[in-house]
């Protein structure tokens, strides 16, 4: 589920179906994937809408479906930046990706683990993500790739969660910091350095 900055419209999932919905509840479209959907975003202001599933589709605010992408995996996590003008997806090969609203890819890093969540800023500079490497979060700079990475011990599904009661988010590119499983403080989490192959992402001026 997610929904606009304004709490206008919101997009939901269910089974393969999608759902586009007013504030009032009131169903604006309803369309099917064909698969189960695993994921669905939507730009700040509304008009663009991503859904993961066997493929990436990207529909407009009416429901037309724009475009799909597929690949020999599945899409787990997908957000939009504003106006839809990069589309962010992770699959469970541990690719990231960034497209724009044309189709075309511009960017991808290779987390070496599943993504399970996953937000981009309204800008498209910034990309978080939650992974199921012993619930790793990750920050990635589109130019740059991994800006710092945090463990949390839990696999993390969707948004960053709180720091542990007196803990902190770490800086850095390859280890961070878990609560242990049995609550006995906190442990080094090795996390695994990506690979960035960057073909043409976002602007990082302005």
């Amino acid at each position: 589920m997610a929904v606009t900055h304004d709490g206008s419209t919101i997009v939901a999932s269910a089974g393969s179906m999608v759902y586009l919905l007013d504030r009032q509840g009131n169903v604006l479209w309803q369309n099917s994937a064909g698969a189960r959907v695993n994921g669905v975003g939507i730009s700040p202001e509304g008009s663009w809408i991503g859904v993961a599933a066997d493929k990436l589709y990207l529909y407009n605010r009416d429901g037309d479906l724009l475009w799909t992408v597929k690949t020999s995996f599945i899409y787990r996590s997908v957000d939009l930046s504003s106006n839809g003008m990069y589309v962010a997806a992770g699959c469970d090969n541990g690719a990231v990706y960034i497209f724009d609203r044309n189709k075309k890819q511009l960017w991808d890093y290779d987390m070496g683990t599943d993504s399970y969540g996953l937000a981009i800023s309204e800008n498209g500079r910034r990309i978080a993500i939650g992974c199921d490497n012993q619930g790793g979060v990750y920050l990635l700079n589109s130019r740059e790739g991994e800006s710092w990475s945090y463990g949390t011990g839990r696999l993390v599904r969707g948004g960053l969660p709180s720091p542990p009661t007196g803990g902190s988010w770490r800086p850095g590119r390859s280890t961070g910091a878990s609560t242990s499983p049995r609550g006995g403080g906190r442990t080094p989490l090795e996390i695994p350095r990506g690979r960035c192959r960057r073909l043409d992402g976002p602007d990082e001026r302005g």
